[in-house]
């Protein structure tokens, strides 16, 4: 795993001395955990893949999702849990603290960004990610620079990554993409005008259906939906 910074190492020192964990601990919880987080957001809950090494009380814990992936640490202490995470960002460090409680292969509770706290979930084991190979046509609504209004889209997949192939009279780009659960995100980069232009695609699944939102930086936000062909 990666090197962890200070501020988690501290929070975590913090976590323990506040709450001082019992040394006996019958619960393992090594291994990997499909985790969602309750939002508001309108492109739904999020989704990640939690992976657990437990040294005794200890965790060291990989978070992996459409945003990206992050190291944690944390204890647990009985059928309690708390696990912080740190991730570095133009403002600075933003940390993440999640406490739950433990209940065989389900795991919830809060999870504090610093802000209004949420709810979150667990299950044990790795959800299989849905099978988006194929080809599928891509919406976006308004008229956009990048010359991707309406487009072919295709799909090669390897587990949770994904690379994303637009196509249109225009020409194609190819696009990096996670799928997290049934929350997909993918990216692209154009030279527009002798600027960088870049968008970046967030969206839910509905079978053979998906969409969301589309983030183009300065240029402003959209909506945009794909369909499957069949």
């Amino acid at each position: 795993m990666k090197k962890l910074s200070w501020t988690l190492i501290l929070a975590l020192v913090m976590g323990l001395c506040a709450t001082g964990p019992s040394i006996a601990q019958e619960i393992d919880l090594s291994g990997t955990w499909t985790m969602t987080m309750l939002t508001k957001s309108p492109t739904g809950d999020k989704e990640a893949t939690l992976s657990f090494e437990q040294d005794g009380f200890s965790l060291a814990v990989n978070m992996k999702g459409a945003s990206g992936e992050v190291d944690c640490v944390g204890y647990i202490d009985g059928k309690e849990v708390r696990f912080f995470c740190v991730t570095p960002g133009k403002k600075g460090e933003t940390v993440a603290k999640f406490r739950g409680h433990i209940r065989g292969d389900l795991m919830g509770g809060e999870v504090d960004l610093g802000k209004q706290p949420t709810t979150w979930k667990a299950t044990k084991g790795e959800q299989p990610s849905p099978d988006l190979t194929g080809n599928w046509t891509l919406q976006m609504r308004g008229e956009s620079p990048s010359g991707m209004d309406r487009a072919k889209m295709s799909f090669r997949q390897e587990g949770h990554s994904l690379v994303v192939t637009l196509e249109n009279e225009l020409g194609s780009v190819e696009c990096e993409g996670f799928l997290a659960g049934r929350v997909i995100t993918f990216f692209y980069v154009r030279a527009t005008n002798g600027d960088q232009f870049v968008a970046k695609f967030t969206g839910q699944l509905a079978g053979a259906l998906m969409g969301g939102e589309v983030d183009m930086g300065k240029l402003g936000k959209t909506t945009w939906r794909a369909t499957q062909n069949i």
